[in-house]
């Protein structure tokens, strides 16, 4: 399969490290082109949509290009974050929330790639405090999909 990760923030690159351990335990190969892939898999996160249009303006570039070699998609677990989202014909796209579920004609509701993730546990160190703060400093710090327009 040819693998095209997100890359947008940090949460982008755990899921993209999960999808390649996935991938690894399953024993998929990841080519470079289409003429060896069997596959074009779009990574997952919360691009989907609107609201990062650049990511969207990409991943419909490289769907429409897989399509033309005759190589089907795969959209991993998404979040729709605003507006729609408009694919080739018979591409797979799964969603990571109930709300993008609900919003995605045809897709599948799956768990996000960062739960694939396989860590020791125990080479963790403990939390000095029960609590964690994450501080965003990009356009999903004020955004909330239920919030996003349709």
């Amino acid at each position: 399969m040819v693998f095209f990760p997100n890359h947008g923030n940090v949460g982008d690159h755990l899921i993209t490290a999960a999808t390649l351990h996935f991938f690894a335990r399953i024993g998929t190969s990841v080519v470079s082109t289409f003429v060896e892939a069997e596959f074009c898999v779009l990574g997952g996160g919360g691009s989907l949509g609107t609201l990062y249009e650049p990511w969207m303006r990409w991943r419909d570039v490289a769907m429409h290009e897989a399509q033309a070699a005759g190589v089907p998609c795969v959209i991993l677990p998404q979040s729709l974050t605003g507006g729609t989202t408009d694919v080739p014909p018979g591409t797979i796209i799964f969603a990571r929330d109930h709300i993008s579920y609900e919003r995605i004609p045809g897709s599948i509701l799956a768990p996000d790639m960062a739960l694939a993730i396989m860590v020791d546990r125990t080479l963790l160190p403990e939390p000095l405090s029960p609590i964690g703060t994450y501080l965003r400093d990009d356009v999903e710090k004020h955004a909330v999909s239920a919030e996003l327009p349709a």
